[in-house]
């Protein structure tokens, strides 16, 4: 069965879903995403277990603390279109920005967290 890349448009059969949980209104943002209900079972985190590279892993219970009712936001793309998301993802975890410190006082809500913008950048929004 033909699919369409969400992202790209091109048609295929051979589609990839993209799934994203972050407790955000991912809606809020200019992606098509599908929502959905992720439902299933929530552990205690009891600590954290070494890799052989050094990194660390969460370590959970084996007995259920609760149940998980999650809003998933989804998309269906290809396998070119999944290669760029990855590749983006691993830029955003490796650009780590320094919190802007303008002095303004002025804030604004953006995704979900509040930045102060400078005084040029509120005109600018006000414009609009």
């Amino acid at each position: 069965m033909s699919e369409r890349c969400v992202r790209c448009g091109e048609e295929g059969e051979d589609r990839r879903t993209l799934r994203m949980a972050c407790f955000y209104a991912m809606d809020e943002l200019n992606v098509p995403f599908v929502s959905e209900r992720a439902h299933g079972t929530l552990r205690k985190r009891t600590g954290t277990k070494e890799l052989s590279n050094g990194l660390e892993i969460p370590v959970f219970s084996e007995e259920p603390t609760g149940e998980l009712n999650a809003q998933m936001f989804s998309l269906r793309v290809c396998k070119a279109c999944r290669a760029s998301w990855m590749g983006a993802i691993e830029r955003w975890f490796n650009s780590v920005e320094t919190p802007r410190r303008v002095g303004t006082g002025i804030f604004v809500r953006e995704n979900g967290v509040n930045v102060e913008i400078t005084r040029e950048e509120w005109e600018a929004r006000r414009g609009r």
